[in-house]
C-alpha cells in the first residue's frame, strides 16, 4: 500500500534519505534558479570567496606597519630630513580570498623600493612555519641591503611582526621615484575596455575590504593613487599595479562614512561612497575629475556632486569601441550594497569578460601620436594561440554532462570575447517558443536585480490569447525555466518571447501558432529561435515559416529539441534540415 507524502517525510526512518533528496534539490535550484544580486542582466554569481579586513585585526596590523615603517637614522649611510616615517603603499592588487597583503616601503628620499609580503597566518604564506620576531629598525636594514627579492613577514596580534627565513621571488622591481598618479595616468596613458575594468575591479575590491582601517584616513583620489615604473623597462611600459599610501602620521580617525546631521544642506551624505564613485568614473572615462576650490566643505562636496552626475551622464552615453557594458559602474547605495553592486559585477567584468586573475601582471603605454592599427577582420593564418587552445570547445571522450551549464557560459564567454574582438557591441537575440514567461516569480521579483532582468526581455508576443499584447504569463511554468536558462547562459542576451501554447496537453492544437511567432521572431531581428518541443510529423506550415525566415533573414539559427527518448526517431521541427536539433 502506497503511504500518503505526508507520512513518508514525518517518518523518521526516511530522514537519511529526505536529506539526500533535499540536498540534491538544493544543489539543482542553485544552478538552474540562483536569486542572488547577479542573475540575467546583472552579472553571474562568483565562484570565489571573497575576504572583508577584519576591522580590529586591521587596526593592530597597521599600528604595527607604522611602528616599524618609522625610520632610524643611525641605521642608514646617508641622513635625511623631513618625514619620521618612510613612504609606504599598499598594492591594490592582492587577490580575493587571499590572508595577506603586499606593500612596497622605500628610503627615505625614494631611490629605492622594497617589497614585503604580510601573512595573517603561517599557512598563509607557503607553509613556512618558522618566523623571527622582528626587531625595530629592521625594515631600515632591509632596505640599505638592497635585496631584490620580496620579504615574506606574518602579523601576529599578540606578538607583531615576524620575519620568515625564505625570500621570495619579486615579479617587479619598481624605478626610483615617487612614481605617476592616477591622474596622470589618465591624461598620458592610453586605457583598453579591458585595462578600465581590471584597475577600477582592483581598487573597488581594495576599497571594500580596506572599508573600515585606518586607510581611509586619506581620501583615496586619482591623486593619492600610483603607478610605479619598473626599473630599467626601456619599452615605455607601465605595469597596470595601482598602489596607494599609508597615511602614517596623520591625526584623526578615519573618513566618515555618513554625514546624518540634516542642518548640513549636502546633496551626498556618504563621503567614502562618493569618492569610490568619483574614482570609477575618472576611469570609466579616462580623465582626472575636474573640482575647484572653495571656502567650505559644503560648497566643494555638492559642486562635486553635480559634477559627478553630470559625469555620470556622459559615462553612459559613451561608447566603447567592443565593449557594450559599461553600464556597471552605477553606485546606488552605501557600503552594504558596495560589494554586491560595485565589486561584484566588475569582479565579473575582469575575470571572466577579460580573463583577468590576480596572477600575472598587465602593461600600459604612454598615447603617441598615431592611432592604434584596427583589430583584423580576417583570422591569422598560423593557427591557434594557446588561449583558443584552452578554451576549445569540448567534444568527444573529453565531454562532461554533468558540467553541462558551466560548459554553457564558458561557450557564450568564448563568443562574447570573439564580438569584442571584432567591435561587435548589438547584444544577440534569443526568441524563445514556448508557454510565456511568468515575472510575478520571485527571481524577476527581487527588490536589487528584478527591475534589470526583466529589462532583457524586449520583445513579447501571446498568440494564445493574441488580445493580451502586454501582460506575460506562463500558467505550465516550462517557457519560464527555458528564458532563465538562456539567461543564465548568455547574461548579456536579448530576449523575445513568444507564447505558443498553454500547456503540453494543448500544444499539438498549437502548431500554428508555432509557424507565426517563427515569422514574429525573425521579424523582431532574433537572431536565435529556441524551440523545446517536437511534433512526431512534419507540419507544412512550421516548414513554410521556416524557409519564409530563411528568405527573410539568412542569418537566423534555429533550435529544436530532438526529444527525450534516445530510442524514438528525431522531432519534427529538430528533423527539418534548417533547423540545429539538439538533445
Amino acid at each position: 500500500m502506497v503511504k500518503p507524502i505526508r507520512a513518508y517525510f514525518t517518518d523518521p526512518a526516511n530522514r537519511p534519505a529526505i536529506e539526500a533528496l533535499a540536498n540534491d534539490c538544493r544543489k539543482l535550484y542553485e544552478e538552474l534558479a540562483p536569486t542572488t544580486a547577479e542573475q540575467a542582466a546583472a552579472p553571474p554569481p562568483l565562484t570565489r570567496k571573497f575576504a572583508q579586513q577584519d576591522p580590529c585585526l586591521g587596526k593592530a596590523l597597521y599600528d604595527a606597519l607604522q611602528e616599524h615603517c618609522e625610520c632610524c637614522p643611525d641605521l642608514h649611510s646617508s641622513k635625511s630630513i623631513g618625514s619620521r616615517w618612510h613612504p609606504a603603499r599598499l598594492c591594490l592588487e592582492g587577490g580575493t580570498g587571499e590572508s595577506f597583503i603586499d606593500i612596497m616601503v622605500s628610503s627615505m628620499d625614494m631611490s629605492t623600493w622594497q617589497e614585503f609580503r604580510l601573512g595573517m597566518s603561517a599557512s598563509d604564506v607557503d607553509g613556512q612555519a618558522t618566523s623571527v620576531q622582528l626587531a625595530q629598525g629592521r625594515f631600515c636594514s632591509l632596505l640599505e641591503e638592497q635585496i631584490f627579492a620580496r620579504i615574506a613577514f606574518l602579523f601576529k596580534p599578540n606578538v607583531g611582526l615576524c620575519q620568515l627565513p625564505e625570500p621570495q621571488e619579486q615579479d617587479l622591481f619598481p624605478a626610483a621615484g615617487r612614481g605617476e598618479s592616477l591622474a596622470s595616468i589618465l591624461r598620458n596613458y592610453q586605457l583598453t575596455p579591458r585595462d578600465k575594468i581590471v584597475l577600477a575591479y582592483a581598487i573597488a575590491r581594495a576599497y571594500w575590504q580596506f572599508y573600515d582601517s585606518d586607510l581611509m584616513r586619506a581620501r583615496w583620489s586619482s591623486s593619492t593613487i600610483y603607478f610605479m615604473p619598473a626599473l630599467n623597462d626601456a619599452g615605455g611600459r607601465l605595469p597596470l599595479r595601482a598602489f596607494v599610501s599609508f597615511p602614517f602620521g596623520m591625526p584623526g580617525e578615519p573618513l566618515e562614512d555618513t554625514i546624518p546631521d540634516i542642518s548640513i544642506p549636502l546633496n551626498h551624505r556618504c563621503p567614502r561612497i562618493f569618492a569610490l564613485g568619483v574614482l570609477l568614473l575618472e576611469i570609466g572615462l579616462a580623465v582626472p575629475f575636474p573640482t575647484r576650490t572653495f571656502r567650505n566643505q559644503v560648497s566643494r562636496v555638492n559642486f562635486d556632486h553635480k559634477t559627478a552626475k553630470n559625469q555620470l551622464k556622459a559615462l553612459r552615453a559613451a561608447k566603447w569601441p567592443g565593449f557594450s557594458h559599461a553600464k556597471y559602474f552605477g553606485v546606488e547605495a552605501r557600503r552594504r550594497n558596495l560589494f554586491n553592486h560595485v565589486v561584484r559585477p566588475l569582479a565579473w567584468l575582469a575575470e571572466t569578460g577579460f580573463h583577468k586573475s590576480s596572477a600575472g601582471t598587465s602593461y600600459i603605454r604612454k598615447v603617441v601620436a598615431q592611432p592604434l592599427p584596427p583589430f583584423p577582420i580576417q583570422a591569422s593564418p598560423a593557427g591557434p594561440t594557446r588561449q583558443d587552445e584552452e578554451t576549445a570547445f569540448h567534444s568527444g571522450p573529453s565531454h562532461r554532462p554533468g558540467r553541462w551549464l558551466d560548459q554553457l557560459k564558458a561557450i557564450s564567454a568564448q563568443v562574447d570575447d570573439r564580438r569584442r574582438r571584432h567591435a561587435i557591441t548589438k547584444p544577440v537575440k534569443v526568441a524563445i517558443l514556448d508557454t510565456g514567461l511568468s515575472s510575478s516569480i520571485e527571481y524577476f521579483q527581487d527588490e536589487d536585480d528584478g527591475p534589470r532582468r526583466l529589462n532583457q526581455v524586449v520583445g513579447w508576443q501571446d498568440f494564445v490569447n493574441p488580445s493580451n499584447d502586454s501582460t506575460m504569463v506562463d500558467d505550465f511554468g516550462h517557457g519560464t525555466l527555458m528564458a532563465r536558462l538562456v539567461a543564465e547562459a548568455a547574461p548579456f542576451s536579448e530576449l523575445l518571447i513568444a507564447r505558443v501554447a498553454r500547456n503540453t496537453k494543448e500544444l499539438p492544437r498549437c502548431k500554428d501558432n508555432i509557424a507565426k511567432a517563427i515569422l514574429w521572431a525573425g521579424e523582431q531581428g532574433a537572431d536565435v529561435i529556441s524551440m523545446s518541443f517536437g511534433f512526431p510529423r512534419e507540419h507544412v506550415g512550421i516548414s513554410a515559416a521556416i524557409q519564409g525566415l530563411e528568405a527573410l533573414n539568412g542569418g537566423v539559427v534555429l533550435f529544436a529539441s530532438a526529444g527525450n527518448s534516445s530510442h524514438e526517431d528525431e522531432c519534427f521541427p529538430a528533423s527539418h534540415s534548417g533547423v540545429i536539433s539538439r538533445i
